[in-house]
């Protein structure tokens, strides 16, 4: 292969004309090809021009994942440490297509030189179904995995007409104990291999399945000792009838190992996530505390204020111990009795039970507010909003996003129907799925004891569960509301009653300082913002509060000239902090605002980058509050 062109090379030039192989010399003195076959554009989508002008051309388009342990096994190939082998994807330049390439080489001592000499073959079209998803770089044992283990055929009355069983172990027995191996033969009936029962019911309906579809693939995995197999039947047609069937066996094992690492790994970020919004909840509890052991503190002979920060504080630690005790609650309790629950943990429970709650595919947001505490049958509840979520993760498609919040709320008479005026705990779970007609919507939960099977939408199942999920809250004296828009999603929201109404809301009456610096706290939990009220007034400013975005954005616009700064938490439903920041950004630039918060620091450091001057982490001591607000208000006044 001295010259590419030459006209005696015929033996090359017939190889690389019938085949998708690319044969060359380099040489490593000179870094540049000296030799190649004349297929260069066909196989690699490069010029021969191009090849002679740069041979580095080659690392620039091997993809960027493979080049550095290409480049690695290419450095000691050419210091003859080894022959050269390496699988590797390769983007075309002429139409940027991703191509498979499997390359061998070896370097040659010739009397003045050496050369590294190899072919290059196209191994794409080898790589596709199944192989493509396992075979990465080099990844020998996953490409020869799927390779079939065992491939047979049956005629349409299941007899078996050829089986290859050159790899077949001497136990194989489909998963089944009883499994009669001297009927594994050709011209004998393959169900009568099995013994009556499930594995024999399971397998007579797929293949039934398989001759009545022309066009499905019925796949069964099945179990033998440590390893997983799977069974694809596919059918044979004839001039478009269905003749028999081809079943192909393969080891699997490797993609369920995989499959059950990546759903464990789903698993912990959901949870890793929802325990964010649940450390939230309870750091707005300590600030709570913190505020009110504060106000008693600097008022001791106020016997007023002292009574009602103890009655608060004592009905934190109440609430407190009732979640603990929950958390750790014994499962033999009396099941049917109504007890103290907290909504957050019903979420984090039912949201921990979905694997693939918290895909790479989809983005999950939580916003844990501070809801009152609800009488509940924690288990059921916790099933009703697990069954939602699942509904919500299965109508959305790759990139969707759900988005689940938790707070509180006071509903008059004439709001929800069957629900009495007075505080709830409201969840709210949106997902951003192909959303429902109304008559569907109607469907799907009237009557919520139906028996119906489920609607089949778009081929998938749609409203599985939703009846079941409304009797529950109905039964706990709750309501539920459903909003949906074809292609814009929908909204579940779930209203429980509160066990009783907090008086820890209650506000000191206390005057404000006249003409002292005005501060806005925005929060959505009443508790943090009644404390942080109180030491915000004691301290000689003027708080004012707003337990949502919308009061917030009215306040602002309103007094931007008279507030001199806003403390702003960070996790909030509706809109979240850096959201709202940035709006209060539009509406007054040279606004001082700090950001305030109990959530991890991953959730809150976008909230400098948004123009946060910095952030104060929940719960957070009257003195550091005291210091903080004093230099950003006083000190850089009048700097």
């Amino acid at each position: 292969m001295s010259d590419p062109h030459s006209s005696g090379d015929s033996l090359v030039r017939l190889l690389t004309d019938q085949s998708e192989l690319f044969l060359f010399s380099y040489s490593p003195e000179m870094r540049t090809l000296t030799a190649w076959s004349a297929n260069s554009e066909s196989v690699l989508g490069v010029k021969d021009v191009d090849i002679a002008r740069d041979g580095n051309l080659f690392l620039r388009h091997v993809h960027p994942d493979d080049r550095f342990h290409l480049m690695n096994d290419l450095e000691a190939a050419l210091r003859g440490e080894h022959t050269y082998r390496s699988t590797y994807r390769w983007i075309r330049p002429d139409n940027d297509q991703v191509r498979w390439l499997h390359c061998r080489a070896s370097v040659l001592q010739h009397p003045n030189c050496s050369s590294f000499d190899g072919v290059i073959m196209d191994l794409s079209v080898e790589f596709t179904g199944v192989t493509a998803r396992l075979a990465g770089p080099d990844s020998l044992t996953s490409v020869l995995a799927a390779f079939p283990a065992l491939v047979f055929t049956l005629d349409s009355d299941f007899r078996i007409l050829r089986i290859n069983r050159s790899r077949t172990p001497q136990n194989f027995n489909f998963g089944d104990p009883s499994f009669k191996h001297e009927q594994f033969m050709i011209g004998k009936n393959f169900l009568s291999c099995f013994e009556p029962g499930e594995p024999r019911a399971g397998l007579s309906k797929a293949l039934s399945t398989g001759l009545s579809e022309p066009g499905s693939t019925q796949t069964l995995r099945f179990h033998l000792e440590e390893l997983v197999y799977s069974l694809e039947i596919m059918p044979i047609t004839e001039q478009g009838i269905v003749a028999g069937l081809l079943c192909i066996i393969t080891d699997t094992t490797e993609v369920v190992n995989s499959e059950r690492q990546l759903a464990e790994l789903r698993k912990r970020e959901g949870l890793r996530i929802l325990a964010a919004g649940v450390a939230h909840n309870f750091n707005n509890s300590l600030q709570a505390i913190i505020g009110q052991a504060a106000a008693m503190q600097s008022h001791p002979a106020d016997a007023g204020l002292v009574n009602q920060a103890s009655q608060a504080i004592i009905e934190i630690v109440n609430r407190t111990s009732k979640l603990a005790h929950q958390l750790f609650a014994d499962d033999t309790l009396n099941k049917e009795l109504l007890v103290p629950t907290d909504i957050n943990l019903c979420v984090m429970n039912a949201a921990s039970g979905l694997d693939h709650l918290a895909s790479s595919e989809i983005k999950v947001s939580v916003a844990f507010g501070n809801p009152p505490v609800i009488l509940a049958r924690a288990e059921e509840l916790s099933e009703a909003i697990r069954i939602i979520l699942l509904n919500s993760r299965e109508s959305l498609a790759a990139g969707g996003t759900i988005s689940i919040k938790t707070y509180q709320t006071h509903l008059a008479d004439f709001e929800i129907e069957q629900l009495k005026a007075g505080d709830y705990a409201k969840l709210t779970i949106a997902d951003s799925g192909c959303g429902m007609e109304p008559e569907i919507l109607r469907r799907c939960f009237e009557p919520f004891y139906s028996t119906k099977p489920p609607l089949e939408l778009h081929g998938s199942t749609r409203g599985l569960g939703l009846p079941r999920a409304l009797s529950i809250v109905r039964s706990l004296n709750g309501g539920v509301t459903i909003e949906s828009r074809p292609g814009q999603g929908t909204t579940v929201a779930i209203y429980l009653p509160a066990e009783r109404q907090s008086d820890s809301n209650a506000r000191s009456q206390r005057l404000k300082t006249p003409g002292a610096p005005q501060i806005l706290v925005i929060d959505d939990d009443s508790m943090v913002l009644a404390t942080m009220e109180s030491l915000l007034n004691d301290m000689g400013y003027n708080c004012l509060v707003a337990d949502d975005y919308r009061n917030a954005l009215q306040l602002i616009r309103a007094r931007q000239h008279e507030l001199s700064l806003v403390l702003l938490d960070a996790v909030m439903p509706g809109m979240d902090g850096v959201a709202l920041l940035r709006r209060i950004k539009r509406i007054a630039g040279t606004l001082k605002v700090v950001g305030f918060s109990g959530a991890p620091p991953e959730l809150t450091r976008s909230m400098l980058e948004a123009g946060a001057l910095k952030i104060l982490r929940k719960p957070v001591d009257p003195e550091t509050l005291r210091r903080t607000v004093r230099e950003i208000i006083e000190v850089r006044d009048a700097a």
